[in-house]
């Protein structure tokens, strides 16, 4: 076989991406991809890039094979695209043999193909109704979303804390006192507290919100100042010492902060709304039978 246009020597390199990834890859792209458009010249659709036994490979489908491939594999493909160049010619050339063999006409691949026809058409429908959602997403929109979900905006009161907890009231009152005169919570936290989940930790609670905890523990909590030790503490648990770390009063996200991040997801949710009438219209004007019985045997 004779590769034109210097690309024999690239038959030697390890291709990084296979043919089955690219006849595989996902024909939708979440919410949550980040795909960057390929950076390519103004005429590359038309280009002519290779031709294979007379069948020519085109800019356009470089262009479609690279925005089908999974965004991990985008990035090698940008750095090399003769090397990805070399993959098409390989899908082509399988292709071209599976015709050769009748692939094409084997009754078990043409029910194949018109499975996956479907789903590409299905999958190609639900996104376009989807994608009609963000034409609709104006600042009244986002701002009604925001005003109806106030408590995806709000941080709540919390605190950062260490305690040491200790089964006896006695034994409390002579760590308490060790403390006073200058002794490291940490250290005695590590040495005398029974909670064994936070021991090993000098004591250390990271995040304490209300509600989390007794409600002796949070009142005293939130009543200390930064760095203030507190008295012997008593509740269900036993008898704590707690040290205070951080106090941070509850907020509430602006709507200015927060409305570019909320155009994809209402942009998203609007879509699913779309989706879910043109689904239940669909329902209403066609003819659908379910025969129940058929359902018997499978589990």
């Amino acid at each position: 076989m004779r590769i034109i246009n210097r690309l024999a020597p690239l038959f030697g390199l390890a291709v990084a991406w296979s043919v089955t990834a690219l006849l595989l890859a996902a024909t939708s792209v979440t919410a949550h991809d980040e795909r960057q458009p390929l950076k390519m010249p103004s005429d590359l659709d038309v280009r002519v890039l290779a031709r294979v036994n007379g069948t020519f490979i085109t800019g356009e489908d470089f262009h479609a094979a690279f925005d089908s491939i999974p965004v991990e594999s985008q990035l090698p493909a940008r750095a090399n695209p003769r090397v990805f160049l070399r993959t098409l010619i390989r899908r082509e050339l399988l292709y071209q043999a599976a015709v050769r063999a009748g692939l094409d006409k084997d009754p078990a691949i043409i029910r194949k193909l018109d499975r996956l026809k479907r789903e590409f058409l299905t999958t190609e429908m639900a996104n376009r109704e989807r994608q009609k959602a963000t034409t609709e997403i104006t600042d009244e929109a986002i701002r009604g979303y925001y005003d109806a979900n106030p408590q995806l905006f709000a941080s709540p009161e919390r605190a950062s804390a260490s305690h040491i907890l200790l089964k006896a009231s006695e034994e409390a009152e002579t760590i308490l006192a060790r403390l006073k005169d200058g002794a490291d919570f940490a250290g005695l936290a590590r040495e005398h507290s029974q909670d064994a989940r936070t021991r090993e930790l000098g004591g250390r609670i990271f995040r304490i919100v209300r509600g989390q905890m007794t409600p002796e523990f949070e009142r005293a909590v939130f009543g200390l100042r930064t760095g203030e030790i507190s008295g012997v503490v008593e509740d269900k648990d036993g008898y704590h010492i707690i040290l205070l770390h951080e106090h941070v009063a509850a907020s509430v996200i602006p709507f200015e902060a927060a409305r570019e991040k909320l155009r994809p997801r209402v942009a998203f949710e609007r879509g699913q709304e779309r989706l879910k009438a043109l689904l239940a219209d669909l329902e209403r004007q066609g003819t659908v039978e379910l025969f129940d019985e058929a359902l018997e045997g499978i589990k």
